[in-house]
């Protein structure tokens, strides 16, 4: 039983992301619990700007993680700095061996000029993963 604070420390590792994506939606089976990712792209066209996505939904699927944390998704321009929306919460892993998935159902999410955008999903304010979208003018 002993161990000492590093070893403890060493213990509390970051979740592993499995997948970060960008979809038009996420359908969960009822039955088998199951998700079917419709739709999935990073990079879009348009006509005129600010480009608004009624719906927009980022999947992500974690492992590895040790009871509740607190999650926050962000999505960013290519800068880093220049937030275009951040949503958090938390969540649980049931243990360190579980797979969590989380769907974040966005409305009316806008884009404000062409340019490359970055989502960014953090626990506990370490930054687990990055998943680059790019907005294009349409010729």
């Amino acid at each position: 039983m002993g161990g000492n604070a590093g070893e403890m420390l060493e213990s509390m590792e970051n979740p592993l992301v499995q997948a970060l994506l960008v979809c038009e939606q996420v359908i969960t089976d009822e039955r088998t619990h199951r998700k079917s990712l419709i739709n999935v792209f990073n990079h879009v066209h348009t006509r005129a700007f600010p480009l608004v996505f009624p719906e927009l939904t980022v999947f992500a699927s974690l492992t590895n993680g040790n009871g509740a944390l607190n999650c926050e998704l962000r999505c960013v321009k290519g800068d880093g700095v220049t937030p275009i929306f951040s949503t958090r919460g938390p969540i649980e892993f049931p243990d360190p061996n579980a797979l969590v998935d989380l769907v974040f159902s966005l409305n009316d999410l806008a884009f404000p000029e062409a340019g490359t955008y970055s989502f960014l999903l953090f626990s506990e304010d370490d930054l687990l993963a990055e998943r680059r979208f790019h907005v294009a003018q349409a010729r």
